[in-house]
C-alpha cells in the first residue's frame, strides 16, 4: 500500500520525468494533497474539487483553480475566486439554461457531456456563427 506522502512524490516524479509540468494539472478533493504538491512542485497547476461552496475560500491558496459542481456555484463565489486570481471550473453542465447561468456569472471553464450544445449556447451569446464543422475543425485541428 502506498502512503499519502509517497503517492504525492510519485505523482510529481512521473509528471517531471515525462516533462508534463506545463501540460497537466493535478486535481483532488483532498486539499492536503494539493498543499503537498505545491510544496514540492509549485510549477504544477492544481485544482481543488469541491462539491459545495460555503464560507470564504481566501485561505485555499494551494489551488490554482476550483472545480465545483455547477449547481453550487454562486456569483459571490466566482467573484472571490477571481479576486484571488483563481479560475472557476463548473461541472457537469449539460443543460442550456445552466450554461447561460455559468456564462453570466463569469465561470472560466465548463465541463460537460455535450460540448456541441455548450458551443452553440456560447455562439448565440457572443453573436458568432460557429457551427458544427468549425467546432470539429477546432477540436481536431483540421
Amino acid at each position: 500500500m502506498v502512503r499519502t506522502g509517497e503517492l504525492v512524490y510519485r505523482v510529481v516524479r512521473e509528471i517531471r520525468e515525462a516533462g508534463f509540468e506545463d501540460y497537466c494539472v493535478v486535481t483532488s478533493m483532498n486539499y492536503e494533497f494539493l498543499q503537498q504538491i505545491k510544496e514540492i512542485a509549485p510549477e504544477i497547476r492544481t485544482g481543488y474539487i469541491m462539491t459545495m461552496t460555503y464560507g470564504s475560500i481566501s485561505d485555499i491558496t494551494a489551488a490554482d483553480f476550483f472545480s465545483v459542481k455547477h449547481t453550487y456555484i454562486t456569483e459571490p463565489f466566482v467573484e472571490e475566486a477571481h479576486e484571488m486570481g483563481k479560475e472557476v471550473h463548473a461541472w457537469t453542465v449539460n443543460q442550456r439554461g445552466d450554461v447561460r447561468r455559468m456564462i453570466d456569472m463569469g465561470v472560466d471553464n465548463l465541463i460537460t457531456d455535450d460540448p456541441v450544445m455548450v458551443r452553440k449556447v456560447q455562439s448565440r451569446e457572443s453573436g458568432s456563427s460557429t457551427g458544427y464543422r468549425e467546432l470539429l475543425g477546432y477540436a481536431f485541428g483540421i
